[in-house]
């Protein structure tokens, strides 16, 4: 009995072995079955394209930009929280049209949260008012992105992470003072960036990242990835604007090759790859949204094969322009929705120089809420998708509450600019062979010649039966901001083909009626005559001409600072170039670059007539010139171009190919250059020394030889340069003075606006 017994036991605690044993197993497949369950993909693929179409064409009246600075530059007394963050530019904005925010939190290298593929940003020293609170919110388990992802699920906004492709704000790091922004991997690698603080590129900045670095793409693509794993967000967004220079052979002056398109491209695809692959974990798509210059042509100059990125169905939104613009609204539109992309107007007025215009009210000023009203309009007009806002933040300006309904817009008061942008550089080699826009402004003024037309179009959009019914009453003007009239001057402008009358002039401001019926809602056809009163002639020997009224007059007893330097411009783009006044308060202009487009010098938009007389006046002496164009005077009058080189031991015109010996560098000289028509004569000390009768004939565009391909088409035909244009070579003088006299000088448009006002009875 006893060993039945025994024997009945051990089999019992074999049994229970064996239930336990597989209960163990049981349990282990159902917990790596769950675990697998976990894994599997919450929606399928086609699923993810049905919610992204819906996702895309989502109503977005204002997409917001937020650059990242709220969390970089909170008050110093305020707490560190996301409420004193949110408080800066977001907060205010509950209940307006912005419908989406684009958080930029990815900025170079450099991260505004945290982060194990790149770099947290947590340093102070921009401003001693406020500070870098990164660090504290990282402290308090959250960080800036985390913190808008908050705010937009709490009040039913989308949000987006922005990254800027290129970050070059720390292109003012110097070793003797360091810039708090400059990131440590662009410290240990500066094999990656396009140039060096000793020899930076002509175009673009040192500090900008190339793309055709492995490494660099590598760790653009990590990042992104990152933020999509770990944050709830509706997309990403592409930041090609911000900084638009991506490859080192565009830096330096090149065009960007087809192995290079397709380096960005593969780059592209990689990152639409991930999105699809998180979104369908997360059971929601995560767009793609890019923001690009406004070309075709030139993002393929850049290195953004952009059509192709459309065509391929690799972006979701795009987003165009900022610090310039290129083409009409209707241009990008009509790319966009060719491949059934929203498209979305950049608004930002970053960049352009803020001309206080001294005869116009503060309203009619670019910058303005009523300039922003126009400048919507003139987007919405074309067909746009919504209004993309950049450096915009003051979240109480009542444009957030206005520029995503254009009906409301129509019946407000606002300006319209000819030129909302400006005038501003492309930033690339010959970049403005692509501008197809009007640019008017103190930066690029329009020369109205006497009894020569000059025609420009204007888009406008009003309601006045809308405003009627409303009981408001529109006032339409018409403002010219005009330089250079004298008594008996005036300036006829027609308006769809009518002579607009009751002009006022004040000051430099001519100031015209426009009634409603005169006004088309789209394009508005204005032609500007100028009709100036015959100017003295001189006769007799140019050298003795004693003139006292010179138009212009540089006393290079100080180096010219912006914005008082307008309307010269610097185009010094040089390794080792020098802009200093010395002990004899003469300003030393030394290129001592020899890269190809190296140079120093300074231009001034002279906007003379070809039949003219005009009368340039310098006072130099050169120091050393290995070349023709190392030390000149570059004169340019819409017909004909010339360059006065000036060597150690000669002188010289350098397409008349006409040249003297001359000790320039033993004392300073005193030069005159004398053009009129097709002749131009050059006397030094009141000699002439150089006879060009018959041979100022070299037409700008005709030849490419030193800065044609750097300065835009107006500086081309009409400009005074001097300084170095010599590219490799290198020269170096010093100036005591430049100036010039013109006779019949035409009237200069420095800016053209049309103000609509709404009065209440």
């Amino acid at each position: 009995m006893l060993k039945v017994k025994k024997h009945v036991n051990h089999s019992g605690l074999l049994f229970r072995l064996f239930i336990g044993f597989l209960f163990c197993v049981v349990a282990q497949k159902t917990a790596i079955a769950v675990e697998e369950g976990m894994k599997k993909p919450i929606i399928t693929p086609a699923k993810l394209e049905e919610m992204r179409k819906v996702a895309v064409h989502k109503q977005r009246r204002i997409i917001f930009n937020n650059d990242g600075d709220d969390a970089t530059g909170v008050p110093r007394d305020w707490p560190a929280t996301a409420e004193s963050m949110l408080k800066l530019r977001t907060t205010a904005l509950v209940g307006s049209q912005v419908d989406t925010i684009f958080y930029c939190s990815l900025q170079g290298p450099n991260s505004l949260h945290r982060t194990k593929v790149g770099e947290t940003f947590t340093a102070n020293g921009f401003n001693s008012t406020r500070r870098n609170i990164i660090g504290e919110l990282v402290a308090q388990g959250t960080d800036p992105l985390q913190v808008m992802v908050d705010f937009c699920r709490g009040h039913g906004l989308e949000v987006f992470c922005s990254m800027r492709m290129n970050d070059i704000h720390d292109a003012l790091h110097r070793p003797d003072r360091p810039y708090p922004g400059f990131a440590r991997f662009k410290q240990e690698h500066p094999e990656y960036l396009v140039g060096s603080i000793e020899s930076p590129p002509p175009f673009g900045s040192w500090t900008a990242l190339d793309f055709g670095q492995p490494a660099v793409r590598d760790l653009t693509f990590l990042r992104l990835e990152e933020v999509c794993q770990n944050y709830d967000l509706d997309g990403i967004e592409l930041d090609y604007f911000r900084s638009p220079m991506f490859f080192k052979s565009v830096a330096w002056g090149g065009q960007a090759s087809q192995a290079e398109l397709d380096m960005m491209t593969d780059l592209v695809r990689r990152i639409r790859k991930m999105t699809e692959a998180e979104g369908i974990k997360k059971g929601k798509p995560i767009l793609l949204s890019i923001r690009v210059p406004d070309s075709v042509e030139y993002c393929r100059a850049i290195g953004l094969d952009l059509e192709k990125w459309l065509a391929e169905g690799l972006v979701d939104m795009l987003a165009v322009t900022c610090y310039f613009q290129l083409n009409p609204w209707e241009y990008s539109v009509r790319l966009g929705h060719k491949y059934g992309v929203p498209v979305y107007a950049g608004l930002s007025n970053s960049g352009v120089w803020k001309c206080k215009v001294q005869c116009w009210p503060q309203d009619f000023q670019r910058g303005s809420t009523l300039f922003y009203r126009g400048y919507a309009m003139q987007a919405w007009q074309s067909g746009v998708d919504g209004v993309y806002m950049f450096n915009y933040f003051n979240p109480n300006d009542p444009g957030w509450r206005e520029l995503g309904d254009p009906k409301e817009l129509m019946v407000k008061s606002k300006v319209y600019f000819m030129s909302p942008r400006g005038g501003q550089s492309t930033q690339v080699k010959g970049g403005e062979k692509f501008r197809n826009t009007p640019t008017l402004s103190v930066e690029k003024p329009i020369s109205l010649r006497s009894n020569q037309p000059e025609k420009m179009t204007m888009v406008m959009v009003e309601d006045f039966p809308g405003a009627e019914k409303r009981k408001l009453h529109p006032e339409i003007t018409g403002h010219l901001w005009v330089k250079g009239m004298a008594a008996g001057d005036r300036v006829d402008v027609k308006m769809n083909g009518r002579l607009l009358e009751n002009v006022k002039a004040s000051g430099e401001s001519l100031d015209y009626r426009i009634e409603p019926a005169d006004v088309k809602n789209g394009n508005n056809v204005f032609e500007l005559t100028s009709r100036t009163m015959p100017r003295k002639e001189f006769s007799g020997d140019p050298s003795a001409l004693e003139i006292k009224d010179w138009e212009m007059t540089y006393i290079c007893d100080k180096v010219l600072v912006h914005p008082a330097q307008l309307p010269w411009r610097r185009l010094m783009n040089f390794g080792g170039g020098i802009e200093h006044i010395d002990s004899g308060n003469q300003l030393l202009l030394a290129d001592r670059g020899t890269n190809a487009a190296d140079m120093v010098n300074l231009a001034y938009p002279w906007h003379i007539s070809p039949e003219a007389l005009t009368v340039v006046e310098a006072r130099v002496r050169v120091v050393d010139s290995n070349n023709p164009l190392g030390v000149c005077i570059r004169v340019a009058n819409s017909a004909a171009v010339e360059y006065l080189t000036l060597s150690k031991d000669r002188i010289g015109l350098y397409f008349a190919k006409l040249s003297c010996p001359l000790d320039a560098a033993k004392d300073r000289h005193t030069y005159r250059i004398v053009l009129k028509g097709k002749d131009i004569r050059v006397y030094v000390d009141g000699t002439l020394k150089l006879d060009g009768i018959g041979k100022f004939a070299t037409f700008a565009f005709d030849r490419k030889e030193g800065v044609e391909d750097i300065l835009d088409n107006d500086w081309n035909k009409n400009s005074l340069l001097f300084g170095s244009a010599s590219g490799p070579g290198t020269g170096e003088a010093y100036w005591e003075y430049i100036k010039y006299y013109t006779e019949g000088k035409p009237i200069s448009l420095q800016d053209f606006i049309v103000a609509v006002t709404y009065l209440a009875p």
